[in-house]
């Protein structure tokens, strides 16, 4: 029986990491999955071609362009099977057990790209392939193996010098309707995640595929969904948009979900809940009832007054903190009856009041929530 598989690799004065990519794979031609090495060359002057004689390719010649020379390779094969590999490509050891399973099916494959070198910048390339690879759009530079009679019936290479790899990915893509993805940017970077996750969600608009998406984190939920379901405990607390969540929560988990919350609570009397940085409207709730009153840092605005730092029988401020973006600020409420309470306080921008300054609070009662306790 013939060995199944006829490897292409394009070349053009790939001397130098040609080696390690035909070194690799001699596990497959050990294991009697290669039929044939074609090397379809674009005009090298180096010792590329001496290089693919010397390890018994069969070489076909023509104009430098990629496309143009995977698709001139290709035509050549007489395998079932195509692997198409870059010339500096490397299969990683073991290659031969995945590729053997995969050959039982019809379908096209690809392998997970890691680089030997390119520090962050390599690793934030190849999560992004791989993350892209998972919706059907691999990179030439993970490799292609595929049945011939498949990647004749979808028209093969285009012969364009650049992006053939993602044309001819285009037209494999099985193109799904639905995708589930479960935490797919937990381990990547947090300086690479914003850019991957703006790539991938441009992909899936763009190829007009729902995805069910797994997170647990407010801020990617909030980034990526058109619509969110918030569970606790295996149980739907909440569906709705970024916006309706965020603005409208039915629940104290809801707004917690969402980040640091200031919690206070009180009793409803005339329809309000008395608080230290002002009266709460509750005429939803019944009078005399026990309240949860939740105030999102950002609801608190904050004006210095012109009194001395030791006024400490006015609202007044504990710490303050740059935490780059915002600044946090620690702060005592006094309340009109003398209600008192430590709340905390997020200000836009670089905002680092003294210690002890006697502060107004305000409430953007946009961020202010109650519920029944």
């Amino acid at each position: 029986m013939r060995a199944p598989i006829s490897v292409v690799i394009p070349t053009l004065n790939a001397e130098a990491p040609l080696t390690g990519c035909l070194t690799a794979l001699m596990e497959g031609l050990e294991a009697g999955l290669i039929r044939e090495l074609i090397i379809s060359d674009g005009g090298s002057t180096d010792m590329t071609l001496t290089l693919a004689e010397a390890w018994g390719a069969e070489i076909v010649t023509g104009p430098a362009s990629r496309g143009g020379q995977l698709r001139r390779g290709c035509a050549k094969a007489q395998s079932d099977w195509l692997l198409v590999l870059h010339a500096d490509t490397r299969l990683a050891q073991g290659w031969t057990g995945p590729v053997t399973a995969h050959l039982r099916g019809q379908k096209a494959g690809w392998c997970q790209l890691q680089f030997d070198q390119g520090g962050m910048a390599g690793k934030a390339v190849a999560a992004w392939a791989n993350l892209r690879s998972r919706l059907g759009l691999p990179y030439g530079d993970q490799g292609l193996l595929l049945p011939r009679a498949l990647y004749q019936s979808v028209g093969g290479y285009p012969d364009q010098p650049l992006m053939e790899d993602v044309a001819l990915a285009r037209a494999l893509a099985p193109r799904p309707k639905i995708m589930l993805m479960d935490e797919p940017f937990s381990g990547l970077d947090n300086r690479l995640r914003d850019d991957i996750r703006d790539e991938t969600l441009g992909i899936l608009k763009e190829e007009g595929t729902a995805v069910l998406l797994v997170t647990h984190e407010p801020e990617e939920a909030m980034r990526m969904a058109d619509e969110i379901a918030l569970m606790r405990d295996g149980k739907i607390v909440q569906t709705g948009t970024p916006r309706e969540l965020y603005c409208a929560p039915v629940d104290p988990f809801v707004v917690t979900f969402f980040g640091e919350v200031n919690e206070l609570e009180g009793m409803v009397e005339g329809g309000v809940v008395q608080t230290p940085v002002g009266d709460i409207d509750a005429s939803w709730l019944p009078e005399g009832s026990q309240a949860q009153v939740m105030i999102r840092p950002e609801a608190l605005r904050i004006k210095e007054r012109d009194l001395p730092a030791e006024t400490h029988s006015h609202s007044h401020v504990v710490m303050a903190k740059l935490l780059g973006r915002t600044s946090l600020i620690h702060l005592c409420a006094h309340g009109a009856d003398g209600q008192e309470a430590h709340l905390h306080a997020r200000v836009p921008g670089v905002f680092l009041p003294q210690e002890g300054q006697p502060i107004d609070i305000d409430l953007d009662h946009t961020q202010v929530f109650i519920f029944p306790r």
